[in-house]
């Protein structure tokens, strides 16, 4: 049994507790800031581990919104403002043709992916030349390993190890902010003969 379809039942009504509604609303104030300070209006973006829709509250309702996700269920309870088109879909073996987003998101979603070298890969193949990627890591932290203890395999990593591996995959880093459980970057694919971080 795919364990978020399980969850799916009871995601939204944990997230609007006091405490983790504090935390997620100030995630999301840092990703909107993101967005809002480095890029135009997206008309077309993919949203990868889309879950409840969360995205929505990042960019502007007029951007159409591709949510990919694994759990059907999660997917069902996705309802906004947004034109939303719903696929069923692993983040490593993405159902979509090369060179086709200006903008990918992934948001609390690269610490359930052990193989971040293969996830990259697929981000840098389905996005645009020069393309942009919105992008959370969950560093090693005691909140991560109680998330570990409550059922969920969390892939921590560090940010100077993610820096690395995105600038190895031809990425650079326009800017980044940190919330309490995540660092957060806005990506964008380096054009050719400029040098990234790790690279």
């Amino acid at each position: 049994m795919n364990l978020w379809n399980f969850k799916a039942k009871f995601y939204s009504s944990i997230r609007s507790l006091p405490l983790l509604k504090k935390l997620v609303d100030r995630e999301i104030e840092g990703l909107k800031a993101l967005v809002n300070k480095n890029l135009s209006d997206p008309m077309e973006m993919l949203d990868i581990g889309t879950g409840t829709g969360m995205v929505q509250r990042i960019v502007s309702e007029n951007t159409c919104i591709f949510g990919i996700d694994k759990s059907l269920k999660m997917i069902e309870k996705n309802v906004g403002k947004n034109l939303f088109i719903k696929i069923v879909g692993e983040a490593c073996h993405l159902p979509i043709k090369n060179n086709t987003f200006s903008l990918v998101s992934a948001i609390g979603l690269t610490e359930y992916i052990s193989d971040k070298d293969l996830f990259l890969q697929e981000i840098k193949r389905v996005l645009l030349p020069e393309g942009y990627f919105l992008v959370t890591i969950a560093p090693p932290s005691p909140l991560n390993k109680i998330r570990n203890l409550l059922g969920n395999r969390i892939y921590a990593v560090k940010a100077e190890k993610w820096e690395t591996l995105t600038g190895k995959k031809g990425f650079i880093c326009i800017e980044q902010t940190q919330s309490l459980l995540q660092v957060q970057y806005l990506l964008r694919l380096k054009k050719l003969g400029v040098k990234s971080y790790g690279s």
